[in-house]
Formats: C-alpha cells, sequence, structure tokens
C-alpha cells in the first residue's frame, strides 16, 4: 500500500529534504516502532489473553486532536515542549540536524508527522475503529531478506532504517558509533529446497554449508549468528509441551495421549497419573524432578521408557537437598537393591471393612438390576438417582434395610467369608451391616439429589425467551449435564460409599467453566470423563479439601494446563439454595476454638466456646472466629482465563490446628517434655485469605473476596467488591447485596 505514494513532504531549510524512498523508509518506521511496538492493533478481546502477559490493544488519535488520552487512547506523535521526546521525534530530529525544542525545529518534525498521519490514512494502512484508529492485523507480513542493518544499540538485524540510523536512539545521540547501523548481507541456504535421498543426509549438508559459508561466519563472527540461527536452518525439532495430571478432563488426557503417540506432542508433563496403567510407548527419556517415595513408584516411572522400539533410553532423576533425595543420591541402585515389603491388607479398620461389604451388597444388586452383559462401569448417576421415587439408588436402600440372612444364602455365606478375621466378625449381624449400608447410601443419594435440585431451581428462575443464550444458563444445564452424567462407580468411591484405595474421598472442586469455554465447546458433545480418574470430581479439577482451602482459596490464582484461573468465590449448591432464615445450617458455618494449652474444637454454636474442654481455661476471643466450610470453589463465569504466568498470587499457608486428645504423658526424660497419641484426634486446616483477614462471602451468589486491613483501619476492610452491589459469580444475573 505504501506504492501508491509517489511524492515525500517538502519543507525549506535546515538540511536536505526527504526522497520518496526514505520517506517510505521512515512510514515503515512509524509503522513498525510506534504503531505494532505499542499495540495500536486491532487485538480482538479472544486474543488477548493468549499473549504471554496482559497486553492490551489501543488506539490512535489524529496529532491535532483535542480529546483527553487514556491507557487505550494516545494522539500520533507530536513534539513535546518539555520532557521526554518520541522515537519518531528523535529520529527526525538527528536525521535532518533539527532541534525539536526550537520553534523552527517543532514546526518542521511535527509538519512532517503530520504528513505521515495523513499518508498513512489515505493508503488505508491505519483505518478507523469506534474512537480512534489501529493497524489492520491482516496488513502484517514476514518475508526474507538478503540485506539487512545491524543496529550498534541493541545487536538486533534491522529490515529498514532512515538514512542507515537506528530507531533505538539514545535520548543523546551524538557519536555516529552510536547511531549509524552497518548494512550487512544475508545469507540464503538452497539447499533448503534441495530433495536428499534421507534426513541425516540432508542434516550432513546444511552442516557442512554451515561451516564453509563466508557469510555465515562473518555473522558469526560479530555476534550477529548464533545457534538458534544453526537450529533454524538445520530444521530442528521444537517441543510441544502439555500437562497430564489428574486435574486434566478425560477428554483432554485422551487428545494428549493420542497426540503423544503421533508425535504431535513430544513432552508431557506428568504426575502421578502417568503411574496408573497409562501405555504411551516410545517414549525415549523420562525425567523425575524428584526422588518418588517408593522404590516401586519409581521402577513404575522410569520403566516406561525404551519399552519399545528405541535403541536407547535414559531415565533422569533430579535429586534435591532433602534427607530421601540425598540418600538415593548416594546409592543410586536405591530401587534395585531394596528390598520391597510384601503388601499386606489391614482388617481391624470399620470404615475399610464397611465399604467392601457395601461393594459386595451393591455388585449383587447390581447382577439383579441390568443385563449381564452391561459394563457396570458405565453407569452413570441419571440411571442411578432418577426419578426420585423408584430409581435403583431408593430401589437398593429398600432392599439393604429388609435384608434377612436365610432370603440371600448365597450373598450371605459371600459376605461371611469377607468378615473373617476382621472387626466386625461375632460383633455385628449382616443384616445390621446391610442396614448400615443403606444408611450410608441414603447419605450420598440425598447430598446428590441436594445439588441436582439446586441447579434445577436455578435454571427455573430464567424467565426470558432465549434464556439458552445466556451463558449463566449454559454454564448451570452444563453443570447439571456434569451432575448426571458421572459415572456411577467413581461417584460412589469419591463420595465414601465404595473403597477409594489411597484416593481422597473429603474433595473439593474447582469449578473452572467460563463464557469463553462455553463459546469454544458448544458444538462438542458430552464427554463423561475417564473412570479411574478419582482425583477429579464432576470432571473438574479437584484436591483434598485440606489442599483445596488453599490452592483453589478466593484471590489465588491456580494454573491448569498453561492455563490461569483467578479462584473468584465458593460453589453453594450442595444443598438446596441458601435463606437467610437457615443459612447457617444449609451453608455449614461452625465457630472454632484454640486453647493455649493447645486443645482445639470446632462447635455449632459460639456458646460452647467460653471454656477449653480440656483444661477449662477460658478461650480469649482472639483465639476464636467464625469459619465456612465450602462445597468447592468457583471462577468467575464472566472472567477469562489467560496464559500470563509471569507474576501468580497466592495464599498463604496457615499451619494447621493438631489435637491429639487424651492424657499428656512424660517422655523418658521429662525435662525434654510430653506427648499424646490418639486414634481420633482432630486436624483443623483453614485458610485466612492473602492478608490473613479472613474472607467477605456473598451468601447468596457465593463471590468472595479476602479482606484486607487499609492502613490499619479496620473499618475500611470490606473489599470493594462488596461496597456496591455485584454481579453474581455464577447463574442468573442480577443485582446482588453482599
Amino acid at each position: 500500500k505504501l506504492d501508491q505514494i509517489k511524492t515525500a513532504p517538502q519543507y525549506t531549510g535546515h538540511g536536505a529534504g526527504l526522497t520518496v524512498a526514505e520517506w517510505k523508509d521512515f512510514l515503515k518506521l512509524a509503522l513498525d516502532f510506534h504503531v505494532r511496538e505499542n499495540t495500536f492493533i486491532d487485538l480482538s478481546d479472544a486474543w488477548k489473553k493468549w499473549g504471554g502477559n496482559r497486553i492490551s490493544s489501543k488506539q490512535l488519535l489524529p496529532p491535532n486532536s483535542m480529546e483527553k488520552q487514556t491507557n487505550r487512547l494516545k494522539r500520533w506523535p507530536q513534539c513535546n515542549p518539555v520532557g521526554q521526546q518520541s522515537r519518531l521525534v528523535r529520529l527526525l530530529a538527528h536525521v535532518l540536524g533539527l532541534d525539536p525544542a526550537s520553534d523552527t525545529g517543532r514546526d518542521v518534525i511535527d509538519s512532517l508527522l503530520r504528513r505521515a498521519w495523513e499518508d498513512l490514512v489515505n493508503v488505508g494502512l491505519l483505518q478507523q475503529a469506534a474512537d480512534g484508529r489501529f493497524l489492520p492485523l491482516e496488513e502484517l507480513a514476514f518475508a526474507p531478506l538478503d540485506r539487512g542493518w545491524a543496529c550498534p544499540v541493541t545487536r538486533r538485524i534491522l529490515d529498514v532504517t532512515l538514512r542507515g540510523v537506528t530507531p533505538y536512539l539514545p535520548n543523546k545521540a551524538l557519536s555516529t558509533s552510536v547511531t549509524q547501523c552497518r548494512p550487512i548481507e544475508l545469507p540464503r541456504c538452497e539447499l533448503l529446497f534441495d530433495d536428499f535421498v534421507s534426513e541425516e543426509a540432508r542434516l550432513v549438508a546444511i552442516r557442512q554449508w554451515l561451516s564453509q559459508d563466508e557469510k555465515v561466519q562473518a555473522l558469526r563472527a560479530q555476534g550477529l549468528w548464533s545457534d538458534l540461527s544453526d537450529r533454524i536452518i538445520e530444521g530442528s525439532g521444537y517441543f510441544r509441551t502439555a500437562e497430564h495430571s489428574a486435574q486434566q478432563s478425560g477428554r483432554r488426557l485422551d487428545e494428549y495421549e493420542r497426540d503423544f503417540k503421533t508425535g504431535r506432542i513430544n513432552l508431557l508433563s506428568c504426575s502421578t497419573t502417568m503411574e496408573m496403567g497409562v501405555d504411551i510407548g516410545g517414549l525415549t527419556v523420562v525425567a523425575m524432578n524428584n526422588v518418588p517415595p517408593h522404590p516401586a513408584n519409581y521402577l513404575q516411572r522410569a520403566g516406561r521408557a525404551g519399552r519399545r522400539a528405541e535403541t536407547r533410553s535414559v531415565a533422569l532423576t533430579v535429586c534435591k537437598n532433602n534427607p530421601h533425595d540425598q540418600h538415593v543420591f548416594a546409592n543410586p541402585l536405591w530401587a534395585f537393591r531394596t528390598q520391597l515389603p510384601a503388601p499386606t491388607i489391614r482388617l481391624e479398620s470399620p470404615v475399610i471393612v464397611q465399604r467392601h461389604i457395601n461393594s459386595m451388597l451393591l455388585a449383587n444388586f447390581l447382577r439383579s438390576q441390568i443385563a449381564a452383559n452391561a459394563g457396570l462401569d458405565k453407569l452413570d448417576m441419571e440411571w442411578w438417582m432418577l426419578p426420585k421415587s423408584g430409581a435403583p439408588s431408593d430401589r437398593f436402600v429398600s432392599w439393604a434395610n429388609c435384608f434377612q440372612d436365610e432370603k440371600e444364602p448365597g450373598l450371605s455365606v459371600g459376605l461371611r467369608s469377607l468378615l473373617r478375621h476382621t472387626c466386625f466378625e461375632g460383633v455385628m449381624t449382616l443384616s445390621q451391616l446391610a442396614r448400615s449400608a443403606a444408611a450410608m447410601l441414603d447419605t450420598v443419594r440425598m447430598r446428590w439429589l441436594g445439588e441436582f435440585d439446586s441447579i434445577e431451581s436455578q435454571l427455573q428462575d430464567f424467565q426470558s425467551p432465549n434464556k439458552e443464550k445466556e451463558p449463566a444458563f449454559r454454564a448451570l444445564t452444563m453443570q447439571k449435564r456434569r451432575l448426571t452424567d458421572e459415572y456411577l462407580l467413581r461417584e460412589l468411591a469419591s463420595g465414601g460409599f465404595l473403597p477409594a484405595y489411597g484416593f481422597p474421598t473429603n474433595i473439593a472442586s474447582f469449578e473452572t467453566l467460563t463464557a469463553d469455554e462455553l463459546q469454544r465447546n458448544k458444538a462438542k458433545p458430552p464427554h463423561a470423563g475417564r473412570v479411574e480418574n478419582l482425583f477429579r470430581r464432576r470432571e473438574l479439577p479437584s484436591r483434598g479439601m485440606a489442599t483445596a482451602i488453599r490452592e483453589y482459596a478466593p484471590g489465588a490464582e491456580v494454573v491448569i494446563d498453561g492455563l490461569v484461573y483467578r479462584s473468584c468465590g465458593i460453589t453453594l449448591n450442595w444443598h438446596a439454595p441458601a435463606t437467610v432464615d437457615a443459612v447457617n445450617e444449609i451453608q455449614n458455618i461452625r465457630q472454632a476454638w484454640r486453647c493455649k494449652c493447645g486443645s482445639s474444637g470446632t462447635s455449632v454454636s459460639s456458646d460452647d466456646l467460653t471454656h477449653c474442654a480440656d483444661c477449662g481455661a477460658s478461650v480469649p476471643s482472639e483465639q476464636r472466629f467464625t469459619y465456612l466450610q465450602p462445597a468447592g470453589f468457583s471462577v468467575d463465569l464472566y472472567e477469562s482465563p489467560h496464559n500470563d504466568v509471569s507474576t501468580q498470587s497466592f495464599v498463604p499457608v496457615e499451619s494447621p490446628w493438631i489435637n491429639a486428645g487424651g492424657t499428656w504423658l512424660a517422655f523418658a526424660n521429662p525435662k525434654l517434655g510430653s506427648y499424646r497419641s490418639n486414634t481420633n484426634g482432630l486436624v483443623f486446616t483453614y485458610s485466612a485469605g492473602t492478608g490473613k483477614q479472613g474472607y467477605a462471602v456473598c451468601l447468596a451468589c457465593g463471590r468472595a473476596e479476602p479482606m484486607s486491613v487499609e492502613q490499619g483501619d479496620p473499618t475500611q476492610s470490606i473489599p470493594k467488591a462488596f461496597q456496591k452491589e455485584h454481579r453474581r459469580l455464577r447463574g442468573a444475573q442480577g443485582g446482588e447485596t453482599s
């Protein structure tokens, strides 16, 4: 488009004028070093968050505009009466020998810059937007260079200059060696377009050219040709990475494993999910960033490499400065020489035994309800829970409550065999254990139906005829589908009804669904996830509650698969929607206390917290506070994630309160202190927010913000988000008051 310009601006005095070619060079520099570099480009909002850091698209105002400048509206550069001059002003002043502080110099430079604005507008390179002008993204282009300019300031190779002067002019550019670029010849490797019998032959030929080409050697001697330039010419492979962890959805893990096998991804950053029977194959390197806790873990991970036709494989372990890692560093054959203890089953735990009894009862019930060839691992919660009356779960509770040994002889034999040598043998009858199973399932059932009814109630709040297009309505629909499509066995295991085999059961989810993701995934069919991934709940990132209240707490930023999500509140829909009259009961708001003797506890009522339950001493008010146990955490539905990891907000870790209870016993040497132990102790984990002042929570929508004391005045501690009506965290929008 610059070819449309046929004349250069004319002016009299103070140096020779610019030729048409030089004027076009200046316009190119203006586009590159002012317009593009300062992001006066039409970047869509959907693109901004993927730039690696947070950038904003700005617009240009005409040089004679009287409109007030803002962060997103900037005036086209002119000479400043005082202070530092813009890059374009300094460049023109230096090339033309003008003084921008003088009246004459300022008039000439300003007239040239106004002409530059007019030319760029007239040829269509600066297009009109709502408030100003911008450079269309389609006008950006790339082309190979045969000649360039070596910048003396940045040591970069530039494609254009104005009379050989670098655009990176320092504020006081007096020396030619600092301002004048040096022309250079750039090599072109014609071998890139030739055919070779093999990839190895091509690489040998290119490396020979790199070592013999005179231009390459000259640029290398000047520091303008690096090893990265060699790799670009060689066509070296690059790393495309992905996160393979339990925080990912089943659909995403399936895609990553498929792409890794086909070579579209060549580096997976894995958590312990890679120990769970996932067969990747074709691995050449396994790198561990710490020593696994057990030799079996190490062998399982290291054994992933070299299982196919690889000629060589490597298992690399980084040993940190802790006793376990340093022991392994001093004994590299640790995993091969350590004798592994035989696995044992502990039968004295009532919880574990009861869950296995539940499993046998459920298996027997399901065999009578579904076809023999139906997959038990594919049954979902909708089939199990709905309709509320007469659903399979309802029938199971009734059957278990009415269980009699003589009516189920085969099952009774199996249950007695399971109970042999356990804590229940000779203590509880099969009928009692079956009723316990019914009570446990009824608890899971009521909790699930409470969530389902809550979502149904919120969906009914939408009265708009176009409600299907509203992000909040679609988000609730997605949550309902996650609830009903959840695998039955995974839900019962995570809910504590079935054996979980080491997986946490008291877990909290992090709702990461946003309006942007709804728009991207609207065409994708629902995906129920992977059965073996019990670390995820409702196909959402999940953690054990003790970890979740720190990592997912409101105000924290969580990185998942390269994206940064900011936690903005808690989810309230684990029971029916909260009401003012019963909010304490519904949202599980309780009181916590701690005594100077070390005892601690929780209570529903603050009346129980006046004195310590162990020593009887009064509990000071600063050792008592109100807390809320959340069902889960959530992002703002209308706040988009981004990939700027340059700064990240973390919530400080609070030391848990540990209360073993029981009697204090002195050590063998009483001077060393005393101790107590108990199998039914209390560990209270909590989060006090980024400012250690707790949180402000809206009990109508779940939005939460950390409290902070501003300049020591506690009256100013309420976050600004709650000092006026705020947008709902999720769900139907409307004015909410904290």
